[in-house]
This record gives structure tokens, sequence and C-alpha cells, in this order.
């Protein structure tokens, strides 16, 4: 989900596992688990978030946030994690087909509207 290799990803999880309390660790998923600011509670200028729902064909945009947490999981499994360029190739009645990481992925309109993006830096 960080975009990390995963051998780092596993040595950094053990570290965390055996010397962070249950409490850090709690605290730590309620704070990742959270909900993102809304798109209407972020400075309308240039770098305020948008749903990858509204982007346009050709569009490329980098995913910020996800507006829930509880697909998360199968969405990183996309390739669909936060800092990640994505390119909007075709938008279709119920369907969006984009490109992240070299692949076409074809996610549902529900779900483009939980992913946050912005311009890319």
């Amino acid at each position: 989900m960080l975009g990390m290799d995963r051998s780092d990803a596993h040595k950094q999880a053990c570290t965390l596992e055996h010397h962070a309390s249950e409490e850090t660790i709690r605290r730590l998923k309620r704070f990742i688990c959270r909900d993102p600011p809304s798109p209407e509670t972020v400075q309308a200028d240039a770098t305020a978030f948008r749903m990858l729902a509204d982007c346009n064909e050709g569009e490329r945009v980098c995913i910020e946030a996800m507006k829930e947490c509880r697909r998360a999981g199968r969405l990183a499994d996309l390739g669909l994690i936060p800092g990640e360029e994505v390119v909007v190739l075709r938008r279709m009645a119920k369907t969006i087909l984009i490109q992240v990481k070299g692949c076409n992925v074809a996610i549902s309109a529900d779900i483009a509207r939980l992913i946050l993006v912005g311009i890319c830096r």
C-alpha cells in the first residue's frame, strides 16, 4: 500500500510489530483509515482534491487519498495507492478505464468516486 519494496516493507512491519505498543498500532490504524478532507473543505485552487470520476479522458493525475479505508487493500492490489500517477483512458456509462503502472484497469464509477486525485508534481 505504501509503494515500498516488499522486502523492506516486511522488515519495517516486523519492527513496528515487535517494538510498538498495541495502543500505538491502534492509533496508527485509526489515523491511516480516517476519511481524508472532502473536496469541499480543501481550498479551491490548482492543488485541490477532486474525484477520479470527475476527470476527463486523456487527463493525467496523481492519487492523493482514498475516501474510505475498507477497499484500500483491493485498490492497492490494482496499483491504486496514494502518490501513484493515473491516466484516464476512457469514460463509459458505469466504468472508467485507467492506466496505472503501465497496466490498463477498469473500475466502476462508484469506486472512482472514492479516489481523490490532484495535479502530479
